[in-house]
């Protein structure tokens, strides 16, 4: 016995889509939102170092999650391209507190911050490395408002909602 699971992104004002999604058996498991801008950092932490990492660290980078990735998003997927990918990481005294990853064309894919060190500068510390440059972040969760408002904060506008819908299959 085989279990399949089909996953896929439609835009939440997609109503024909979505109805025939449904009709097969897909349901809405999460809102996904989009954004895009330009990065506008003020203030960074000085004490944070930023360094280019060589690897994904598929450990230590979950631990520092407020929400799952979509699945374009995920690990996985950007394992699979690594080399299109460019990845920061943010050191507190040798410690790796947080991290940024991005593509060439300034697609951001993850960013996350260890919870013991959000609100003190180290994502701004990170996406410094990308001021006064356009961004577009896909599929964060709409259910992550410390995120939310963060990317807000950064100067990015919100412009496209999603549903992440899922269908479960057994053969």
């Amino acid at each position: 016995e085989n279990i399949f699971l089909h996953q896929l992104e439609v835009i939440s004002e997609n109503y024909p889509a979505i109805k025939t999604y449904e009709k097969i058996g897909f349901q809405k498991t999460r809102t996904l939102v989009c954004f895009k801008g330009k990065i506008n950092v003020s203030q960074i932490n000085n004490i944070i170092e930023i360094k280019s990492l060589d690897e994904i660290d598929t450990t230590i980078f979950p631990k520092f999650w407020s929400s799952q990735p979509s699945w374009q998003n995920s690990l996985s997927a950007i394992k699979r391209t690594q080399n299109l990918h460019k990845i920061l990481g943010a050191f507190h005294q040798k410690i790796l507190v947080g991290y940024l990853i991005y593509t060439e064309t300034r697609r951001i894919k993850q960013f996350a911050v260890q919870k013991d060190f959000r609100h003190s500068g180290v994502a701004q510390t990170l996406f410094h490395q990308l001021n006064n440059q356009e961004v577009l972040i896909t599929n964060v969760d709409k259910n992550d408002p410390e995120t939310l408002s963060f990317l807000t904060n950064l100067g990015l506008d919100l412009f496209l909602e999603q549903f992440e819908m899922k269908l479960q299959v057994i053969d």
